[in-house]
């Protein structure tokens, strides 16, 4: 998601989490104790919170690509950036 906020953008992004099958204090319950975790539910996407991956002058060349698994193409000028939810980031000339 790319928001504008005044003479500023930001990428947003989010990034999927493991659901466990059971309450969330039958995982913490297994923490706590040392046990094996819950059976993971394939069924259920559950997502973390948005937040911003990078952050742009608004008016500058900018162009999003598209998404690839976990990371977030951006054209940046005469260089490819590739972004993830979890901060990791790398670019490629062009």
């Amino acid at each position: 998601m790319v928001i504008q906020d005044g003479d500023e953008c930001g990428l947003y992004m989010r990034k999927q989490d493991i659901a466990y099958k059971g309450s969330p204090a039958w995982a913490q319950t297994c923490v706590r104790l040392g046990l094996p975790l819950p059976p993971v539910d394939p069924t259920l996407k559950v997502y973390t919170d948005w937040s911003c991956v990078y952050r742009w002058a608004a008016g500058t060349s900018k162009e999003v690509l598209g998404f690839q698994g976990d990371s977030v193409w951006l054209r940046e000028g005469d260089r490819l950036l590739s972004l993830t939810a979890d901060g990791g980031s790398f670019t490629l000339p062009i």
